[in-house]
């Protein structure tokens, strides 16, 4: 059984919208290790808070996952693209909800309580480096799990030919 083009084309989308959300956290890391307590609150404060539900940025990844899910069920009967199409699968709920809410969450939760208060604690810097190498290991997560569906959407189903011997009497 072949994939559905719609599937396929919803699937690689919004994989690729994920991807592209860890993508930015990656390119911001170099820059954001270089700025003070104050400053790197109030970005966290200011950039990260319409990143989760209920806007639609929040339901990107768990959209995603579905949606791969079922296309890996739709392919049962094509080994090779089901099989990459469940590694995609187990690949993007490493990163969400394990990576997530092992690495990322908690320090999410450090910066809203610290964002309330009026001084930095002296720690911030090591929820820094939790949010930020949470972010990284996400974003090599989703660049896993985007390769893997795209080589499950262009796995062909292979044809065994079986030698047959004709015999000329």
């Amino acid at each position: 059984m072949t994939q559905p083009r719609f599937l396929q084309v919803l699937a690689a989308v919004l994989v690729a919208l994920v991807l592209a959300t860890t993508f930015a956290h990656v390119l911001e890391l170099p820059a954001k290790l270089g700025y003070s307590a104050s400053l790197y609150v109030e970005l966290q404060k200011s950039l990260y808070q319409q990143w989760g539900p209920p806007n639609p940025a929040g339901f990107l990844e768990p959209a995603a996952i579905i949606v791969v899910v079922i296309l890996a069920m739709t392919t049962r009967r094509n080994r090779p693209a089901f099989r990459l199409a469940v590694g995609a699968a187990l690949v993007l709920l490493v990163a969400f909800p394990l990576l997530y809410f092992w690495r990322v969450e908690p320090a999410n939760e450090y910066f809203r309580t610290v964002l309330t208060g009026t001084t930095i604690p002296a720690d911030w810097a090591s929820w820094r480096f939790r949010w930020e190498t949470g972010q990284l290991a996400r974003f090599i997560a989703h660049l896993t799990a985007f390769v893997l569906l795209i080589a499950s959407m262009t796995q062909s189903v292979r044809k065994r030919h079986t030698n047959t011997l004709w015999l000329a009497a």
